[in-house]
Parts: structure tokens; C-alpha cells; sequence
């Protein structure tokens, strides 16, 4: 009788170990080479589409191509700065013709950017679907919002990664950030990314009115981050004071619009959120941040370091681009090793690091407290 309960007891354990491996076979993620292939002999051809120039994207690109030189898919290359930091189509055209490399290609004429105008995107995404359905190009990165509801659709089935999207669940760009909902789409999505920095500005400044303004558009609600921003003042009870104005075709006219609003908004509230509006741009927050400290307005501003250059109070680094390059490298590499871009995750979440600007605090009489300079990683003390 023991030896029969012994051989039972071992087939028992057999089967354990049996379906704990088939478990590990099942639910563990598969590994994919970053190696770098030729696609059938020939060079894998690399598409780009934007909704408009803006940091982000230029900064990203930057920071890929660095990631592909580390993985061994391109031979080291110098973009130099340009004028103008938020033209991507700049350094499109530059590693376009200058990246040396036997593996992969950046597509000259395989670039969109709508300039934030409704009827190029229209013409844009046309012509870039037209392209993908001919299989024009063999992935393509989409940076930012309106690229992402053009692109992550069912019309197409060319690899596609979308990046930097403001909130690609709200925009309803993706339903989940654990799934982008089509095998040949790939969404960074980091789904906590606004409410954190929301959360994180009112510990510091313990405001009770805080100021933002937006157009009135699903979009304009999306790039001001306003779900997040209504769900933390419901949770903690502060109020949202909310001006409107719109996005012009120029930027010089959206910049116009934002600096009424300003105007309106300094004398009226106790800390101002800073979204993504067009006339939002680096170029123009100088301007804009007038009225914000002629009224002692502390700031926060999600375009990160840029922003708290020109002056903005407030931010954290996005990220550090040559790591977060890195990562779309990698999952660029892992694609064109055969994997679908669903298969990988999406989520990428940032290393935050608080930046404060103590001109601004000096000029709106914020005195920034000895523990905010003990956890910030770097402290301003101009404003470009």
C-alpha cells in the first residue's frame, strides 16, 4: 500500500511538473532577436508620419536612431542641431541621406507632417494609407496623437509603431494599454503618465483653483491631459478654472488665442496647467508666462525640460531619450526579426525626475521648499 501511494504521489508531482512547464511554455513572453537582418537580401525600408513639428518627436527620433546605432543597425551618424528643434522633417531629411547603413533605410518621400492643419492631415493620410496598402514602406513610426488615429486602423497591414501620443486610450486610439487591438500595431502607452504629474503638482503647491486652458474639441481636451486633470480634482477637491481658446492654422494666430486666455486666467487662479496647445510651443511660453508672473502664478507643463528652460516653474523629464530610444529601437529590431507588434508590450513607464526653475520661483515669489531641492534632479537658474 505505501509503495502504491509513493507511485501516485510521483505521478502527481509529474503532472505538476509537467503543467508548470507547459504554464511557463504558455503565458511567458517570447524573446525576440534585436539582431540586425536584411529583409529577404534587401534593406527594410522605414516610413515616418506626424501630425505637426513638436519637441517630442524630433527629441525621439534623435534618440532611435541612437538606439539603432547601439543595436549594431546603422553605422554611428552626427544630426546636428538645427534652427528650429521641433522640425522633424529636418532631421528626417538629414539621417534620410546621411545614415549609412546595410540593413535598414529612412524613406526621404516617405514622410508626412500635416503642420497641424485639418486638410493636409486629410490629404496626408490619404496618400500615406495609399502607400501602405502598396507595401511602400516596411514599418512605419507615427509620433503623436492625430498619427495614431490615422494609422492604427484595419486599412492597412504594415507594421506601425505609434509613439509619444498624448493619451492614446483617451483619444481612442487603443481600447487597453495591454492591447493595441490589431497584430500589425504597436501603441507606447504608459496609462497613469498625467495623473501622476496632476497628483504630483498639487503636493507640491497644495493649490485650490488651478487654471487651464484648451480648446473646445475632443482634441483640445485630450492634449490639455482633462480627463486626468477633472479625475484628481473630484478626488481632492480642488477646483478647475477653464478658459477656451482655439487652435488657429497658424501658429502665430493659436499663440494670440492662448495669450487671451492667459490673460484671463492669471488674475483668477492659484497654479496653471500647461497642455499641448499649439500656441502653448516653447517658442512662445516666454510671452505667455507674462501675465502668469506678474500674478505670482506657480506652473506645470507636461513638454517637461523644454518648458522649464523658458520658464515654466514645474515639470519632470519625460525621460531620458537615449534610454527611452533604446526601447523603440528594440521593438523596431524585434518587429523586423518577425515579431507582430502586437505581441509586445506597450507599456513604458517614465523615471520621473523633478525639475524646477528658481529665476521663475524668484520672479512669482515662490519660495521652493528645502525637500523639493533635496529631490530635484535639476535646478534653473535662468530663463532662456
Amino acid at each position: 500500500m505505501k509503495y502504491k501511494n509513493t507511485i501516485i504521489l510521483c505521478i502527481i508531482i509529474c503532472i505538476i511538473i509537467a503543467l508548470g512547464a507547459i504554464a511557463i511554455v504558455r503565458f511567458s513572453p517570447r524573446v525576440f532577436s534585436t539582431d540586425p537582418r536584411l529583409n529577404d537580401g534587401k534593406q527594410w525600408r522605414i516610413g515616418y508620419y506626424e501630425g505637426g513639428p513638436f519637441i517630442d518627436y524630433s527629441l525621439s527620433i534623435r534618440g532611435t536612431v541612437k538606439g539603432l546605432i547601439q543595436l549594431g543597425w546603422i553605422t554611428p551618424i552626427n544630426i546636428p542641431a538645427f534652427l528650429d528643434d521641433d522640425d522633424t522633417e529636418l532631421i528626417w531629411n538629414h539621417i534620410a541621406q546621411n545614415v549609412n547603413s546595410k540593413f535598414i533605410t529612412f524613406v526621404k518621400d516617405a514622410f508626412w507632417s500635416s503642420a497641424w492643419n485639418d486638410s493636409l492631415r486629410i490629404k496626408n493620410r490619404k496618400d500615406a494609407l495609399d502607400k501602405l496598402k502598396n507595401g511602400y514602406v516596411d514599418i512605419m513610426i507615427a509620433a503623436g496623437t492625430w498619427a495614431g488615429q490615422d494609422l492604427v486602423n484595419s486599412e492597412h497591414s504594415v507594421p506601425t509603431m505609434v509613439i509619444t501620443s498624448s493619451d492614446p486610450i483617451q483619444a481612442g486610439i487603443i481600447k487597453c494599454a495591454d492591447d493595441s487591438g490589431y497584430d500589425h500595431i504597436f501603441v507606447e502607452c504608459d496609462p497613469y503618465r498625467y495623473q501622476k504629474q496632476v497628483e504630483l503638482f498639487h503636493d507640491i503647491i497644495g493649490f485650490e483653483r488651478l487654471g487651464v486652458m484648451f480648446e473646445d474639441s475632443e482634441d483640445g481636451r485630450i492634449y490639455a491631459n482633462f480627463s486626468d486633470l477633472e479625475k484628481v480634482s473630484k478626488q481632492r477637491d480642488f477646483k478647475l478654472i477653464i478658459c477656451h481658446a482655439n487652435e488657429e492654422d497658424t501658429e502665430q494666430g493659436s499663440f494670440e488665442n492662448a495669450m487671451k486666455s492667459y490673460q484671463i486666467l492669471a488674475p483668477i487662479v492659484d497654479a496653471m496647467w500647461i497642455g499641448l496647445h499649439q500656441g502653448e510651443s516653447t517658442k512662445f511660453l516666454p510671452q505667455l508666462l507674462e501675465p502668469i508672473f506678474e500674478f505670482h502664478v506657480p506652473t506645470w507643463c507636461v513638454l517637461g525640460e523644454p518648458a522649464v528652460k523658458k520658464g515654466v516653474l514645474l515639470s519632470i523629464t519625460h525621460q531620458n531619450y537615449d534610454d527611452l530610444g533604446l526601447w523603440y529601437a528594440s521593438n523596431i529590431a524585434k518587429i523586423l526579426n518577425g515579431a507582430k507588434p502586437r505581441e509586445l508590450s506597450q507599456i513604458y513607464e517614465e523615471n520621473n525626475h523633478i525639475m524646477i526653475n528658481a529665476e521663475t520661483a524668484r520672479r512669482i515669489k515662490y519660495k521652493i521648499p528645502q525637500t523639493l531641492y533635496d529631490i530635484a534632479d535639476k535646478v534653473y537658474n535662468t530663463i532662456e
